[in-house]
């Protein structure tokens, strides 16, 4: 769901908002094995739940006849985020299991990412045409 705004000529704004949805793979409940893409054993989590995202994005943009800036704010929420963590054997530390080295699927209960970005581009004179820069600031 987004909406989008143009305050005067050379301003305008627009803001988004989304859900995301995951269901586990079969690998991710499932593996114990060697994974022959990547060469290690692989162990699967049957209890795995679900990951939910929701995602918020607002952007400011200027278009003047000389300068075009940016500012792009976003963030994501992830529930359940699932991955594959290095298996540790208390007694031994990082586990080998059939020569090769041991992951288990995990799952994050919460992760916040956020990722901000802001641009300006200011148009130059090049040799016989119009050019632009583009600055990226982060």
């Amino acid at each position: 769901m987004g909406a989008n705004y143009q305050i005067s000529e050379k301003v305008f704004t627009k803001l988004n908002l989304s859900r995301g949805f995951r269901a586990p793979k079969i690998a991710e409940l499932a593996s114990n094995g060697v994974n022959e893409g990547s060469l290690n054993f692989v162990i699967g989590v049957p209890t795995l739940k679900p990951e939910y995202s929701l995602q918020l994005d607002y952007a400011l943009r200027l278009n003047s006849k000389h300068v075009s800036a940016e500012l792009d704010l976003f963030s994501n929420n992830v529930s359940n985020y699932i991955f594959q963590r290095k298996f540790e054997s208390a007694s031994i530390g990082y586990s080998i299991t059939d020569g090769y080295s041991t992951f288990k699927y995990a799952s994050e209960t919460q992760i916040y990412p956020e990722v901000k970005s802001r641009s300006i581009s200011i148009p130059t004179l090049g040799i016989g045409c119009i050019s632009k820069i583009r600055f990226r600031m982060w």
